[in-house]
């Protein structure tokens, strides 16, 4: 019996792999961040080639059990399973043992899915489709057009397969993420409202893992989830995992202004730490009672970005706590050339000026904490081995680097630009 004949054959993205099952062969060009999850939860990512006929399932077996070794071991040991040779090759490739006790079970709390878009796509129709697969589908999925007058986006959804949860098209015409996040809170029906884009697929239990935290809490008000990279096919997308990614880690974590403050002296504005909007969720009526995203910022307006990280800040402030959930997995599709990487890492640092000078500007009892963190700040933007430094490897292109920081001196007057913007509109009279 060959190996293709023994194990499934994984050869389209996203690719993750069941270390209780057998491991598959892995098809298809490039290179992929492979995640790596024992009894559904997630232990860490290994970046493999593929097509590689060389990489087989012995070459896969060994790199997880090389670089993943203790987080298996542990993972075992908590289900009161054999540790002594989890890590071991053979069993590795056959799969080890199955455990009951890792059960999620579906979740009872209401969904409302928010997915916000500009224009019909290939990869809004695969959203989509994966939204249905989900192995508890959401009470609704709200469909935001930003740009409806020339989205083509409700000729699309006439043309689209026949879905067991048809989504339900919001029209937002203001130009703005925040508007449009917020034209999905206000349809929302449900107690749940999750957010996230249409350019990502998700693992089939990732509502059920976002909404976990809610129901064995009720001070959580926010739960955000890991994002992967779908692919890794260009100098553009690895040198975006370098810059960060999207991915805040493998460990659960808690966040609030009380008794669960994040590591570093920058805490709470280190806002990164918390996830990303594109994978989160809240509480409903929370979410509505602190006025949702602020409409001054986000891509779409000049301030180009900054809206989840200042929605995140408002939270904790409001009183609320923070899940991070890295079970609720779903991956993006990560821009393929420089150009589009440059402009993105520009806003980045655009979005993070103009939160902050949001924050300055608009809470006075904010600002002495703010200022007192300033040196903090520039030691963790400028220094090589900084927290968000450290991944990048000697040969990240400076010009990068210089982008991004040209993006948060610039944020203060974008912000600015902004707030005029928004106020010389009708409907803010």
């Amino acid at each position: 019996m060959t190996a293709l004949d023994a194990h499934p054959v994984l050869s389209s993205p996203p690719y993750q792999v069941e270390l209780a099952q057998p491991l598959p062969v892995l098809g298809g060009s490039g290179a992929v961040d492979l995640l790596v999850k024992l009894h559904g939860h997630p232990l860490g990512t290994v970046r493999v080639p593929l097509g590689d006929p060389a990489f087989d399932v012995h070459r896969l077996a060994e790199t997880i059990g090389s670089q993943l070794a203790d987080p298996i071991r542990e993972h075992l040991a908590a289900d009161g399973l054999d540790t002594t040779t989890a890590v071991d090759t053979a069993r590795l490739v056959a799969g080890l043992p199955n455990s009951e006790a890792c059960r999620r079970p579906a979740t009872s709390l209401g969904i409302s899915v928010v997915v916000t878009a500009i224009e019909a796509s290939d990869s809004l129709r695969r959203t989509l489709a994966a939204l249905a697969r989900q192995s508890t589908p959401p009470a609704e999925v709200l469909l935001v057009d930003n740009r409806p007058a020339t989205s083509g986006i409700p000729a699309m959804l006439e043309d689209l397969p026949e879905l067991p949860q048809p989504p339900r098209y919001v029209p937002e015409h203001r130009k703005g993420l925040s508007y449009a996040r917020n034209a999905g809170l206000a349809a929302a029906s449900s107690e749940i409202v999750v957010f996230t884009d249409d350019d990502v697929l998700f693992d089939e239990a990732w509502l059920d893992a976002l909404a976990a935290p809610f129901e064995s809490d009720p001070e959580i008000v926010c739960s955000s989830g890991l994002i992967l990279p779908l692919v890794l096919a260009t100098d553009a997308q690895l040198l975006f995992e370098e810059f960060g990614g999207f991915s805040k880690g493998f460990a659960m974590r808690r966040f609030d202004l009380r008794d669960h403050r994040g590591n570093g002296p920058l805490y709470p504005y280190n806002a990164g730490q918390f996830g990303s909007g594109a994978n989160s969720a809240f509480r409903t009526s929370f979410l509505r009672r602190i006025g949702g995203f602020d409409e001054v910022l986000g891509t779409g307006t000049p301030a180009r970005g900054g809206e989840d990280l200042d929605l995140f800040l408002e939270v904790l402030r409001n009183g609320g706590t923070i899940v991070y959930q890295p079970a609720a997995v779903l991956w993006h599709e990560h821009h393929p050339d420089m150009a589009q990487l440059e402009q993105q890492l520009f806003a980045y640092g655009v979005g993070l000026g103009a939160m902050l000078t949001k924050r300055l500007v608009t809470r006075r009892e904010e600002r002495r904490e703010i200022f007192r963190k300033v040196p903090e700040g520039v030691r963790y933007l400028l220094a090589s081995r900084s927290e968000k430094n450290a991944g990048k490897s000697t040969s990240y292109p400076r010009r990068l680097t210089l982008l991004e920081l040209a993006g948060v001196a610039s944020g203060p007057f974008a912000y600015a630009r902004s707030a005029r913007a928004r106020s010389r509109q009708p409907w803010a009279k």
